[in-house]
């Protein structure tokens, strides 16, 4: 069984991963749901300016995780992504 993990993403970042420059998410660990390899991801665009979502919206899965203290910002997770 899968979990499925929402975002809001800023538009410069929304749009490196609709370019696929960007295939990774930097994000706080959720101890009581961590990401799991094959967990749904959707991003929802938000601008901050307007402090509103734009109603663009990416859907991808985590094909990879990084959870070691020595790469990543304490309380910090680091998770490849893919488009579906």
């Amino acid at each position: 069984c899968f979990m499925v993990h929402q975002f809001k993403i800023y538009p410069e970042y929304f749009r490196a991963v609709l370019e696929r420059r960007k295939r990774f998410e930097v994000r706080k660990k959720r101890h009581l749901e961590p990401y799991l390899v094959g967990d749904y991801v959707f991003l929802y665009e938000f601008d901050p300016n307007s402090e509103m979502y734009t109603g663009r919206v990416w859907n991808g899965k985590i094909t990879y995780v990084l959870d070691d203290e020595r790469f990543c910002k304490e309380d910090y997770v680091i998770f490849g992504i893919e488009e579906i």
